[in-house]
């Protein structure tokens, strides 16, 4: 399939709202798609795995890359630089493989530039107040970085109807039979 063609999945929404939930199970129920691994330069957390997870680099790295045009989109995050690299993605749809992409909702815009037949789903919570628990519940986050996340989640929110699609995560079964379902019309037609 060439790179013109080629399908690939959008998956967004605010930090903490269940988007690598609904990615790994996309990921079991459709062998044909692969995730597109972004880089970051933040720390790796408990429990991720080097190019699982994330491509862990320096600050450095991160900066010569982009003035090499390494990236489709980058964006500076709750203190780091995340990005999706182009080489691994083109390597993936090469491949035959549908590649899912994981990214922030300002990097959505950029890919959507190169790839036009794309199919994007916003993950949104019930409420803010609904996501400002979820946050405390994961335990990750100090009081400023949770107060920088719930600003940035309603920048978010904001932005949800540039979507293909909204699926609120109201119940979590719920949510991942819709976006199975909605993922598989677009594989299959």
């Amino acid at each position: 399939m060439s790179e013109d063609s080629a399908k690939i999945i959008i998956v967004s929404g605010p930090s903490g709202v269940g988007k690598s939930t609904v990615c790994q199970h996309l990921l079991k129920k459709f062998p044909q798609l692969s995730l597109s691994i972004s880089e970051t330069t933040r720390e790796m957390r408990k429990g991720e795995q080097e190019g699982k997870d994330y491509y862990f680099v320096s600050e450095s790295t991160f900066q010569e890359r982009i003035s090499r045009f390494d990236y489709f989109e980058w964006v500076a995050h709750h203190g780091a630089y995340y990005a999706t690299p182009k080489a691994p993605l083109f390597q993936l749809i090469r491949q035959g493989h549908v590649p899912l992409l994981d990214i922030e909702v300002r990097g959505k815009k950029s890919i959507t530039i190169f790839f036009e037949n794309h199919l994007s789903l916003f993950i949104a919570p019930v409420s803010l107040e609904q996501l400002r628990d979820r946050l405390l519940k994961r335990g990750s986050e100090n009081q400023a970085s949770l107060e920088r996340r719930m600003k940035q989640a309603e920048t978010e929110m904001g932005q949800k109807d540039t979507f293909h699609h909204v699926l609120i995560n109201d119940a979590l079964e719920k949510t991942l039979k819709h976006a199975e379902q909605i993922v598989g019309e677009y594989i299959h037609g």
